[in-house]
């Protein structure tokens, strides 16, 4: 039995998680024995993921990570928002502070044993893996590297993945694009799509909708994902307006959380275009399957994607896609599977033909009726990457 570690930054909703969630689901049967050790326990996977075997948080590391801002006032907020105040002083005068703040949890891990440890996402949750010691290190690149780069305001982290001993990037694009911006590690590099557990997927599609605000007229709009302007969810309340004028009826729904200034943003573009009545902000919804069932069309507007589990999570549920030509879109947006990839300036005009053609439509449904996602070759694959090392 393998006791794999995988380290994440915290347990707020998005992609990253929610492939953790799926994959630890798929190895409970399998020689793979899971933990896992978030930075910080801030976010709605912390119940989730308590189900498992869920190492305890570390009180430094969550001062570096945590949203004090959601925490009551109190004492303790008072002291953790003092010791945040000497890291950012000590990173100022070029002192290493995360391996001071780092130290006693990365030693706890030392000391237990694992035989493997994953880093599962790009930043904290690697900067904490690479400096220890330990049999097998991985790296699990969750993002187009370069498009988190230049988000990130950095340059590439040539010393951190150096001290990994295998990479992994969730489709061959984001592997090559990897490969292209730290060649002195390419040797490392691999790609392995995330797993999807289809049949948890299909299961929880079945529950009822409660939210009031989901209230359907005419065709249904899905885009489902993290408010950040990466998902260009901004763009929505332009496009609904031409559609709009055009006589097409529908509603286009947003299910999702994250910063606060994007939901503002697009809060202030749905009255500027006026179409508070056909575009409808959700929220964070802790299972989306319902509403992605009940959609005619999901839509990815996004300026990159690395592996677009919305996307494939509508497919499993015969649900067609609309995407915009990110990146990896033509490894999971597929003509002839449901899908369609158009640049964002050619969106209107391609869901204004689909929505006023039922037989267009109801042709990339059909490409779907029978669609099965293969996970076997996923886990093969995982497994010997995990099982290999001995």
């Amino acid at each position: 039995m393998k006791k794999v570690l995988f380290v994440v930054q915290g347990f707020r909703q998005g992609g990253a998680n929610r492939s953790l969630q799926y994959l630890i689901q798929v190895l409970e049967h399998s020689a793979i024995q899971p933990s896992i050790f978030s930075l910080t326990h801030q976010g709605s996977y912390h119940k989730l993921f308590s189900k498992y075997d869920l190492l305890d948080e570390d009180f430094f590391s969550s001062i570096l990570l945590s949203d004090l801002s959601l925490e009551k006032p109190s004492f303790n907020r008072i002291v953790r928002w003092f010791l945040r105040t000497i890291f950012r002083l000590l990173r100022i005068m070029g002192i290493p502070a995360f391996t001071f703040f780092f130290t006693k949890a990365r030693r706890r891990i030392e000391q237990q044993d694992f035989d493997v440890v994953i880093a599962f996402q790009e930043g904290p949750a690697t900067t904490f893996v690479a400096p220890m010691r330990l049999p097998l290190k991985i790296a699990w690149i969750h993002s187009d590297y370069g498009n988190y780069l230049s988000q990130a305001g950095i340059r590439p982290e040539t010393t951190i993945y150096k001290q990994f001993d295998k990479i992994v990037c969730v489709s061959e694009f984001t592997s090559a694009v990897f490969k292209e911006l730290i060649p002195s590690v390419a040797a490392k590099v691999s790609s392995i799509p995330n797993v999807i557990d289809q049949d948890s997927i299909r299961r929880q599609s079945l529950s009822a909708i409660t939210n009031p605000d989901f209230r359907t007229e005419g065709a249904v709009l899905l885009c489902v994902g993290r408010l950040d302007p990466v998902k260009q969810f901004t763009a929505i309340p332009p496009i609904a307006a031409e559609l709009k004028k055009k006589g097409v009826r529908f509603r286009w729904f947003i299910i999702g959380d994250g910063l606060p200034s994007e939901r503002d943003a697009i809060q202030s573009s749905i009255l500027f275009h006026d179409v508070s009545d056909c575009v409808v902000m959700l929220g964070e919804i802790e299972n989306p399957y319902p509403y992605i069932s009940k959609a005619d069309l999901m839509i990815s507007l996004s300026l990159s994607e690395a592996c677009p589990l919305g996307v494939q999570e509508a497919k499993i549920l015969h649900i067609p896609v609309v995407a915009t030509d990110f990146g990896s879109a033509w490894e999971f947006v597929i003509r002839g599977e449901g899908g369609k990839v158009v640049p964002l300036a050619e969106m209107t005009d391609c869901l204004y033909r689909l929505l006023s053609d039922d037989e267009s439509l109801n042709a990339m449904k059909q490409e779907l009726k029978y669609l099965e996602f293969d996970n076997e070759r996923i886990v093969r694959k995982i497994e010997d990457l995990l099982i290999e090392a001995e």
